[in-house]
């Protein structure tokens, strides 16, 4: 029982070590994307070797010594997970987010679109702890998460403006619009949250269950992203010069001589008008239509 025991506490250090490691990475990504900090091969060589080091052991001992204590349960697993893992994790997302919305404010630029993965899976992860935390016995980070549903305001509104820039400079997807979807249903669980007499898990169930019929019985997403890529794509043959003004594309174009000087952004647009060309043509073929 006691070699079980050991076996069964290193497994449960090695998946921890995992997801700690994978947490660590999702950080330094956002450091980079958010505030363009390029890390050196070097760096991540000794970093990820120190805490590979450091942390499988740490976890090890913390298992090993709370079973010396008292019964291993999956709820004290759980207030490890949750305690010292997960919430310091949202806390730290939480600080670089609005350390961005700082550097915004005083560059005066708008959020990058790239953002859009970084909010998501913050305002998803944090959804997820804060209702993990509900389960535990000795909760900690009491005075962060009793301000954290307002804290999420501003994750929400740079969420929707990296959506907002995505949709306009590349049209609709099916991607999009359920991300579109996705956004809408984390907006109004937060929204629950916020209000202390609506901070039912019924509710926010609810939304969730809305927001998967509507999307996979209501609203035709391949049909709303095909017209909206089709329309983008007439857009970009207008732009270029490529089109006849009839719905069909010249076949006068000189290629090679507009190929020899041409400027940055006009081929920032071949480039789109290319991608644009593969989804219409990966619809059709997938559709059946082809």
């Amino acid at each position: 029982y006691r070699n079980f025991t050991n076996l069964f506490h290193l497994g449960l250090a090695t998946m921890v070590w995992l997801l700690v490691f994978g947490l660590v990475a999702a950080i330094l990504f956002t450091i980079t994307t958010l505030f363009n900090v390029e890390f050196s091969d070097s760096f991540y060589e000794h970093f990820y070797t120190s805490l590979g080091i450091f942390t499988l052991p740490l976890f090890f001992l913390v298992f090993q010594q709370r079973q010396a204590k008292s019964e291993m349960t999956l709820n004290r697993i759980f207030e490890i997970l949750v305690n010292f893992v997960l919430a310091p994790a949202l806390m730290i997302f939480t600080v670089l987010l609005y350390a961005y919305v700082v550097q915004i404010i005083f560059e005066g630029v708008l959020p990058k679109g790239m953002l859009a993965n970084i909010t998501l899976p913050y305002l998803l992860g944090g959804l997820g702890v804060y209702a993990l935390r509900s389960i535990c016995a000795k909760a900690r980070w009491e005075t962060f998460f009793k301000f954290y549903p307002y804290l999420s305001i501003v994750p929400i509104v740079l969420l929707w403006l990296a959506i907002d820039r995505r949709i306009s400079a590349y049209a609709w997807t099916e991607q999009r619009i359920y991300l579109v979807a996705l956004a809408t249903a984390i907006t109004i669980a937060y929204a629950i949250l916020i209000v202390p007499k609506a901070r039912q898990y019924r509710l926010i169930s609810g939304v969730v269950m809305v927001a998967i019929f509507a999307m996979t019985w209501v609203v035709n997403t391949q049909e709303i992203a095909y017209q909206s890529q089709t329309e983008r794509f007439e857009h970009l043959l207008t732009k270029l010069n490529l089109s006849d003004g009839q719905g069909k594309i010249r076949d006068d174009v000189d290629f090679l001589s507009r190929l020899e000087n041409m400027p940055e952004h006009e081929l920032q647009d071949w480039n789109e008008l290319d991608d644009v060309s593969d989804y219409l043509v990966a619809h059709h073929f997938y559709s059946g239509s082809y």
